[in-house]
C-alpha cells in the first residue's frame, strides 16, 4: 500500500521541489547521446545462460576470481546458497537445469541479446553522476537474473561502487508477471507496465540517489513529499535525456492527466488534512 501511495503522489513530490526552487518541468524529447564515460557491463545473466547449456562445465573458480564481490553477493545473499563448495556446486547445477530457470534465461537473452542502447544511456547516467556527486571512480555494472525479486541495487564492489540490474524485472509490460504471484502488489499491472527496458536507466538513477539521500526518519506525508521531491529532482539531473513521464514513472497519459488536474489533487489533500498524517 505504501508503494502505491508513493506512486500516486510522485507527481506532487516532483512539483513541490520545483516550486521551492522556482523551476518548471522541462518538456523534453529524448536526445542522441554521446557519453565520454564507457563502462563495461558484466553480463552475469549470460554466464548463467552458458551454465544452463553446459552445466557440467561450470567454472566457479574463474567466475569468483573475475567478479568476487558480486559473485559472493549473488550466490550467498540473493540465491542464499551455502558456502560449502561441493553443496553450492550441486545446487547451482540443479538450478540452471531447472526448466523454469532455463525458460526465464532464454526470455532475458531474447530481449537483451543487444544492450547497446541501454548501455549508452547508462554511460551517460554515470558521467552525469560523476559530475553531480564529485565521484572519481565510475561504478561497475552487473546484469543478472534475480528470480523476480530485485530490479536494481547498489553494493560495495572491489575499489568502487557496484550496480546490480535484475533484467528479469524488465521484460516488458506484456510479460505475465501477475502469474508469478497474483497476491503480490509488485506484480500488479499498475507497476509492471513500467517493467520495460526504457525504465532501466531511471531505476538505476533512483537507487544511486537513494544511496546518497536517506529516507526521512519521520513518515508523515509532508516529510515524504519533501524527500521524494528532492529525490526526483536529483534523478531528473542524472537522466535529463529521458522524458518527464519516464523520470516520474507514469505513462504519458497519466502524466498529462496529473498536469491537467493538479489543482484538484492539491484540493483533495487539503480537504482531507493529509499533510501531517
Amino acid at each position: 500500500m505504501q508503494e502505491y501511495l508513493i506512486k500516486i503522489f510522485s507527481l506532487l513530490l516532483f512539483a513541490i521541489i520545483y516550486t521551492l526552487i522556482s523551476c518548471e518541468l522541462n518538456q523534453r524529447t529524448e536526445e542522441v547521446l554521446n557519453p565520454n564515460v564507457t563502462v563495461e557491463i558484466t553480463r552475469y545473466d549470460s554466464i548463467l545462460h552458458a551454465w544452463s547449456s553446459t552445466p557440467d562445465q561450470i567454472d566457479l573458480a574463474s567466475t569468483i576470481e573475475s567478479t568476487p564481490a558480486f559473485t559472493d553477493l549473488y550466490l550467498h545473499q540473493i540465491l542464499a546458497l551455502p558456502r560449502d563448495t561441493a553443496i553450492m556446486f550441486t545446487e547451482i547445477k540443479r538450478m540452471v537445469q531447472d526448466s523454469g530457470f532455463q525458460k526465464l534465461s532464454s526470455d532475458v537473452r531474447d530481449i537483451y541479446r543487444d544492450m547497446s542502447s541501454v548501455s549508452i544511456e547508462l554511460n551517460q547516467l554515470l558521467e552525469n553522476y560523476q559530475d553531480i556527486f564529485g565521484v572519481e571512480i565510475t561504478p561497475s555494472i552487473y546484469t543478472f537474473i534475480s528470480g523476480f525479486v530485485y530490479q536494481c541495487f547498489v553494493f560495495d564492489d572491489i575499489d568502487s561502487e557496484g550496480i546490480g540490474i535484475g533484467l528479469d524485472m524488465f521484460l516488458g509490460a506484456d510479460f505475465p508477471y501477475e502469474q508469478i504471484n497474483p497476491n503480490n502488489p509488485a506484480f500488479s499491472a499498475y507497476l509492471t507496465q513500467f517493467y520495460t527496458p526504457d525504465y532501466i536507466v531511471k531505476k538505476v538513477a533512483e537507487v544511486l540517489v537513494e544511496d546518497k539521500l536517506p529516507a526521512p526518519q519521520k513518515s508523515d506525508f509532508i516529510s515524504l513529499m519533501v524527500w521524494g521531491g528532492k529525490k526526483l529532482y536529483l534523478i531528473d539531473q542524472l537522466v535529463p535525456f529521458k522524458s518527464d513521464h519516464v523520470v516520474i514513472e507514469y505513462t504519458p497519459e497519466q502524466y498529462q492527466w496529473c498536469q491537467e488536474n493538479e489543482g484538484q489533487i492539491w484540493d483533495f489533500f487539503f480537504d482531507k488534512n493529509l499533510f501531517y498524517e
